[in-house]
């Protein structure tokens, strides 16, 4: 039987982990160009340092044919930008940032994962990304009833052209304690909203439908509050309980989920309208998560002012340029090249043909041969959908790859599944 002592010592190594966990994926600015993921870099390769097992564990990591193939990548996708814009006469170098970004995030998420595996407490990776959400789900819903908390907070995360950009959405929008807004915060809420349904059809089977409901309702608004993309992460993640229960008992689960939906609304709509400042902020948020509802019983059509937009960013390229694209990112203004963020579109401008599949060849690659290696539960369901979420947000923004949140999400699962199978990684 462990000591009260132990276990203390033990959740405040956790504690610590979940925290650096926290800063590193959602990188909130702390000074000037200092952010909370420069922070955890820092503290978890000090830690690393001085812990001799996880040290060990993180240089046989390095060592690994996968790991190593995934180092080159970024290291080869970075020079193939480099030449491509000074052979091109672009001379745009504002790619190359991000990319170097994602090969430290992704040393970074290693030190952090070889700690964990000699820290871990019995938890598994799905009970830190869930505990992720949770927190940022409480910071989100926390500044959207408390005006005056948003302020305080946003006052020290969000530059003045931020907080501009977000002011004409009433202040429902851009919360939470993150570096990103709108779409970066919302793809990496939709990736743990996945991860959510993962740990609720595989992990945590026995808890009662209401803990479950609640948790996935309240994670469900704050994550629409950061974006309406967010929603693809939940609805793909219904997946795991088809392949976790069966066809039949998921059917009945999604109409329990469905009723209890309807139940919950009626109940908060009676709340709601006993008070006056409660029903602003209500209505505010629901006229922006259900914009495309609204547009659907005016007009008739399924749509928002941003899928809009997005349909006017695909178009062909100018001067049939396809194999290597333009060498540019940035446009002569500073914004976008052409004025188009699409994912596929912009990859395609900057490095074309062959360089798009390079990346998304290697990217299905690299999921596969992380997710094949590991033994997890319904590895293959949850290689699909996690497939499926990054090609269908890379049709509005750049992803695969390229945003450092979503891949420090994936290398979070990836590694754990890789570390936990491997005999020689284990504490």
């Amino acid at each position: 039987m462990k000591m009260p002592s132990m276990d203390v010592f033990y959740n405040i190594r956790f504690t610590l982990l979940f925290i650096l966990f926290f800063c590193s994926i959602f990188a909130f600015k702390l000074i000037s160009f200092f952010n909370s993921s420069h922070l955890s870099f820092i503290i978890s390769f000090i830690i690393l340092f001085f812990n001799q097992a996880a040290l060990s564990a993180f240089l046989r990591l390095l060592k690994k044919y996968c790991v190593l193939c995934l180092i080159v990548l970024y290291i080869l996708i970075i020079f193939f930008i480099s030449f491509n814009t000074v052979a091109t006469g672009a001379y745009d170098f504002s790619m190359i940032v991000t990319w170097f970004n994602g090969l430290l995030s992704l040393l970074s998420i290693m030190a952090l994962m070889c700690i964990f595996t000699y820290w871990n407490n019995n938890k598994s990776i799905f009970d830190v990304l869930v505990y992720l959400l949770i927190l940022q789900t409480f910071f989100i819903l926390l500044m959207l009833i408390i005006p005056e908390f948003r302020d305080f907070i946003q006052s020290y995360t969000r530059n003045d052209s931020q907080l501009e950009r977000m002011a004409t959405y009433g202040g429902v929008r851009g919360l939470g304690l993150s570096g990103s807004i709108a779409f970066g915060l919302s793809t990496a809420m939709g990736f743990l909203g996945l991860c959510l349904q993962y740990w609720l059809a595989f992990e945590r089977k026995s808890m009662n439908f209401f803990s479950k409901y609640l948790l996935f309702f309240l994670c469900l608004i704050a994550s629409l509050s950061a974006g309406r993309t967010a929603i693809l992460g939940f609805v793909l993640g219904f997946l795991f309980y088809f392949v976790s229960y069966g066809v039949v008992r998921a059917s009945l689960y999604s109409l329990k989920y469905f009723l209890t939906a309807i139940l919950v609304t009626y109940l908060l709509y009676i709340l709601i309208v006993t008070d006056e400042q409660t029903a602003e902020i209500v209505w505010k948020y629901i006229n922006y998560a259900f914009q495309n509802v609204f547009n659907y019983l005016s007009t008739g059509e399924l749509s928002t002012t941003s899928t809009v937009a997005l349909q006017n960013m695909y178009f062909y390229p100018p001067n049939n340029n396809l194999l290597f694209g333009d060498g540019y990112y940035s446009g002569d203004d500073g914004g976008y090249y052409l004025d188009t963020d699409a994912g596929y579109m912009r990859f395609l401008l900057n490095f074309g043909v062959v360089g798009s599949l390079l990346i998304y060849g290697s990217f299905v690659l690299l999921l596969l041969q992380l997710i094949s290696k590991t033994e997890l539960k319904g590895k293959y369901s949850l290689f699909i959908t996690i497939l499926l979420l990054f090609f269908i947000y890379h049709y509005k923004g750049d992803v695969i790859f390229y945003s450092v949140s979503m891949m420090k999400i994936l290398f979070m699962i990836g590694f754990y599944g890789f570390l936990k199978s491997q005999s020689e990684f284990q504490a």
